[in-house]
């Protein structure tokens, strides 16, 4: 057998996948699923039933059994629980995704809006990490300042937050949008820097008020990244490893940050006074 019939035989299992249900093959999944847990409960009660009358005539293997059958029927339960939270996730977002692809004039203009937005991420994600990293207005390409920055953002954040809305009004359950899609709603909101806070007079300059700016800044790029993954692995049909790179990109950016607010003080032209000028080398 050659690696290439293998590796075709392997795909054939890989196939079967909740992502590859249609709508009505998902619910009638997740109907015969719910029948499994009914059917899973009931057995287990039947269980109890023998196995409390032997412990109550002191059987001593009813402890042993217990245990056994304990063991056998979590994992059975567990199982059916991830399905079914899995189908019914499955089954939202085709749901959503059908209605969308209706409005828009058929699943082609979807298609396109999904790699826009995905395109609209990738390039602000840049321009945000750009702006926390590059220093002052005058060390930066003229295109490129602050508030330039901050007007593309907000130019960006009115798309996404379009693209929120039509996906919110596309629900049926419009909870279940807030709960796996509330990260596209926080990353369109825009957060101003302390550039354009200048311009408030008084509220720009407190400086504990710019601490908590700074830090929402530095939220809102973590949760761009993270809802970037999102659309990469829904586009493409990427497996990422997304709670590998969670943690790994979580902890280097939350030191990152601790450590720029700690060192990043004094002028940024003296590097005996000041190691740490910009975010940048922070992380570094």
């Amino acid at each position: 057998m050659s690696n290439q019939t293998l590796t075709a035989s392997l795909a054939q299992l890989e196939s079967i996948s909740t992502r590859n249900l249609s709508m009505e093959d998902t619910e009638h999944l997740l109907s015969r699923t719910r029948d499994a847990m009914s059917d899973l409960s009931q057995k287990i009660d039947n269980e109890y039933q023998h196995l409390a009358a032997d412990f109550n005539n002191a059987d001593p293997f009813s402890l042993g059994k217990a245990r056994r059958l304990l063991s056998r029927f979590q994992t059975q339960a567990d199982y059916l629980t991830n399905l079914e939270e899995s189908l019914e996730t499955h089954f939202h977002q085709k749901q959503i995704e059908t209605r969308m692809a209706e409005r828009l004039g058929g699943p082609r203009n979807l298609r396109v809006l999904e790699y826009g937005i995905l395109f609209l991420i990738v390039a602000l994600l840049g321009l945000l990490i750009y702006d926390m990293t590059a220093g002052p207005d005058n060390l930066r390409v003229s295109w490129l300042t602050s508030r330039s920055i901050f007007f593309i953002d907000a130019f960006c954040c009115a798309i996404f937050m379009s693209e929120f809305a039509l996906r919110l009004s596309c629900a049926e359950s419009k909870r279940f949008v807030w709960k796996h899609h509330w990260v596209d709603f926080a990353t369109s909101i825009p957060i101003p820097g302390e550039a354009q806070l200048s311009r408030f007079g008084r509220l720009g300059r407190l400086a504990r008020f710019a601490r908590v700016l700074r830090l929402l800044r530095f939220a809102r790029l973590f949760f761009f990244l993270w809802r970037g993954m999102d659309k990469l692995q829904d586009v493409m049909d990427v497996k990422m490893m997304k709670k590998t790179i969670r943690w790994s990109v979580m902890a280097t950016l939350a030191g990152a940050f601790f450590i720029y607010q700690l060192e990043g003080h004094g002028a940024e032209d003296n590097l005996a006074a000041n190691p740490v000028s910009t975010f940048g080398k922070a992380i570094w």
